[in-house]
């Protein structure tokens, strides 16, 4: 090996790395209509004001409200997209969204395309997983509806799951 070749390996061996610098930014990607300006402390409330976004939709959309602490919507989050039976939730992304909002509190909803109103398991299940991340990161789920066309169900009032007091 001569000069050059172990000045060169010895001058890659003392170089710095360099690591990426972040940052996370709230972006606002638009408006909805919000018909009256009322706190969010029913499902009723919660179903009339936001179950347009629902309507007639071919595949499961997840939708997260994030609320101040007087149940006021702050924002709202198009959380996922999936099939016509499924859909994946980012539950690191809508946290990230509810710290970036100033949320005190989430309301989670999706809809059925097939119109029935029946929690699957992996709802349950994924209520109950954002239910222990929102009280380990003191922005509690207030609620899941689960949308249709016509109607909602809430599984809070129907005891579903085991929600924060």
């Amino acid at each position: 090996m001569n000069y050059e070749t172990m000045m060169t390996k010895a001058a890659k061996a003392q170089a710095p790395e360099y690591i990426p610098m972040v940052s996370v930014h709230l972006v606002k990607e638009g408006r909805m209509k919000y018909s009256v300006r009322e706190s969010l402390n029913t499902p009723d409330i919660v179903y009339k004001q936001f179950s347009k976004m629902f309507r007639h939709q071919m595949q499961e959309k997840l939708v997260a409200v994030f609320v101040d602490s007087q149940l006021m919507p702050l924002g709202v989050q198009v959380a996922g997209i999936g099939t016509s039976t499924s859909c994946v939730t980012d539950i690191a992304g809508i946290f990230r969204a509810a710290i970036l909002s100033g949320a005190e509190g989430i309301f989670l909803m999706h809809n059925h395309p097939s119109g029935t109103l029946e929690p699957s398991r992996q709802d349950i299940d994924v209520t109950d997983t954002m239910i222990k991340v929102g009280e380990f990161m003191k922005i509690p789920v207030l609620d899941h509806l689960i949308m249709t066309d016509e109607y909602y169900h809430s599984l809070k009032e129907s005891n579903d799951v085991q929600f924060p007091v």
